[in-house]
């Protein structure tokens, strides 16, 4: 999978591209540091070219949100494909994590 960091005026997002399986979670899970050890405070996930998600994406997925509000942030994850939505639907993830239909609706949302 690649991981695109770019930040806007409100927050920093990060674009995911192809399947997220074990072999992803360590890279991902350094991003999300990376991103929270230079000030991010608000995260925004792209979830929209993301085309399988498997366990240890899940695991990895909760881990982004805990590490994020734990270091007092926001994060919101957004624009995921059907397969993916699915995958969250399925272990109840769609009622924890602050899913947005597009990128807008999650900046959006965040506040100051």
């Amino acid at each position: 999978m690649d991981i695109n960091i770019r930040k806007t005026d409100s927050a920093t997002i990060l674009d995911l591209d192809g399947p997220f399986v074990m072999a992803d979670a360590p890279n991902f899970k350094a991003r999300v540091r990376e991103a929270l050890d230079s000030g991010a405070k608000q995260l925004a996930f792209n979830l929209s070219q993301v085309s399988y998600l498997d366990s240890s994406g899940i695991g990895a997925i909760v881990g982004a949100f805990s590490a994020v509000k734990g270091a007092g942030g926001q994060c919101r994850f957004y624009a995921p494909s059907a397969q993916v939505l699915k995958v969250l639907k399925l272990v109840r993830l769609d009622t924890v994590l602050d899913l947005r239909p597009d990128e807008a609706a999650a900046l959006g949302s965040f506040q100051s």
